[in-house]
């Protein structure tokens, strides 16, 4: 089938969750999420979800209502596919990646044109409308979008600061089988850690990154009954930051080669491993 746009956007990981106070920070990984349109004659819209046929396409028609005064096409109908190779409900981004792929295809498929920055936002609305985010996840979109490390204020959609890696990270994630999924997580409890959050936060701002890392994780260790032991390991064995990502329930570490195996050895017990790469690199980064 030839599709009239195709976008691609990645994953990434959590420093510093924003589901308590707004304020997080987030790196990107290379994982990859893909999202193809295609203008149809007639009011349908079918959406298609390759890896998880049994998946809801709520977030994928939130896209579409988002977007939809852009379209000025004449044809309301939309054939979309979506593939990642990100698992939903982990805490891996899988969302965000999503809704910032399928907004820019939509967008392009229109032949229309936006700021970086509207398009995350509207993917942000998107997330929040059909109930896979609490916070709409700003952090979480521009990082699945720049790479690198975001500081975003998600109550304003605003971000604060961003940088660029300068060493060359694997990311090691660790999958358990279990979800974690927005809507049975106990935000009253989480609310309650907000102050907590925020030093985190702050940790962050100094530099102090995998020291954010670990506040962030044992708060919501406790919370959402994590075991935070593999994390601990990974860092004797050398891991530059590990931590919880998202809600969890996945664990990530980032490492270099060299300390990878150790890495691995720490973290396998507790889920499946999934090694990819830390994204937005460059000579004259500036973090870690």
């Amino acid at each position: 089938m030839k599709f009239d746009s195709v976008c691609s956007e990645y994953g990434a990981v959590t420093i510093v969750s924003a589901i308590s106070s707004f304020r997080g920070v987030t790196a990107g990984t290379d994982l990859r999420s893909t999202v193809s349109v295609k203008l149809e004659e007639g009011r349908d819209i079918v959406v298609l979800i390759r890896d998880m046929p049994d998946m809801s396409d709520a977030l994928i028609r939130e896209c579409v209502a988002v977007t939809s005064r852009f379209n000025k096409t004449g044809r309301r109908g939309l054939y979309i596919e979506t593939r990642s190779e990100i698992p939903p409900s982990r805490g891996m981004k899988s969302s965000s990646s999503v809704s910032v792929a399928a907004v820019r295809a939509l967008l392009d498929a229109y032949g229309v044109r936006l700021p970086t920055l509207s398009i995350l936002r509207l993917a942000a609305r998107a997330s929040i409308r059909a109930g896979v985010s609490v916070t709409g996840a700003f952090d979480d979109a521009a990082a699945c979008h720049y790479g690198g490390l975001v500081f975003a204020d998600n109550r304003r959609m605003r971000m604060e600061r961003r940088l660029s890696f300068r060493r060359k990270y694997r990311v090691v994630y660790s999958i358990p089988e279990r979800a974690i999924v927005k809507g049975k997580l106990p935000l009253p409890e989480l609310r309650k850690w907000r102050e907590g959050m925020l030093q985190a936060y702050r940790m962050a701002v100094l530099s102090l990154y995998r020291e954010a890392a670990l506040s962030n994780s044992l708060i919501l260790s406790r919370i959402l009954s994590i075991d935070p032991s593999p994390l601990l390991s990974s860092l004797i064995e050398g891991a530059a930051v590990a931590g919880i990502t998202g809600t969890g329930p996945a664990l990530f570490a980032l490492c270099t080669g060299r300390e990878m195996p150790g890495v691995l050895r720490s973290l396998s017990g507790y889920g499946r491993t999934v090694v990819c790469r830390a994204r937005g690199v460059s000579s004259n980064g500036t973090l870690l």
